[in-house]
């Protein structure tokens, strides 16, 4: 069995604004924050998750639950923009995988995520594993130059 969820950590995230979100949007409703365990990477224009079993390490995103009769096809739309459709040549930098996902009121999903095909060697580990608040940081770093 597939999971009717998935969970978005960057720019598919409702604060970023990114266009794709409205699609996300219009095919699923957000059920709640949440996190999952493992390293989000700064690959410049984009985060990247590279899942693992430390508990300690957190990514924090949204889930958003998808209406049954879209997901197939808001999967597609996803796996597209993601780079990780049918027609995207190998090896791909993303692959959809299913992990287990902590939602903040406390209960525990299985939900999609779009996952690192491989920890990247020349990227940036974004400390605390929140890439909006990394954005945030970031912008007001460059402001003060």
């Amino acid at each position: 069995m597939t999971p009717a969820s998935i969970f978005v950590y960057g720019t598919l995230r409702k604060a970023f604004g990114h266009p794709m979100h409205a699609a996300l949007a219009t095919h699923a409703q957000c059920i709640g924050e949440g996190f999952v365990c493992g390293d989000l990477y700064d690959l410049r224009d984009y985060p990247g998750l590279f899942p693992s079993a430390d508990t300690d390490s957190r990514i924090s995103g949204e889930v958003y639950q998808f209406d049954p009769e879209c997901e197939v096809k808001a999967l597609r739309v996803l796996d597209d923009y993601e780079g990780c459709g049918p027609h995207d040549p190998q090896p791909r930098e993303y692959v959809r995988k299913i992990v287990p996902c902590n939602l903040k009121e406390g209960s525990a999903i299985e939900v999609w995520a779009y996952v690192l095909n491989r920890r990247p060697e020349w990227a940036t580990l974004i400390p605390g594993g929140d890439y909006l608040a990394w954005k945030a940081l970031k912008f007001s770093e460059a402001e003060l130059v």
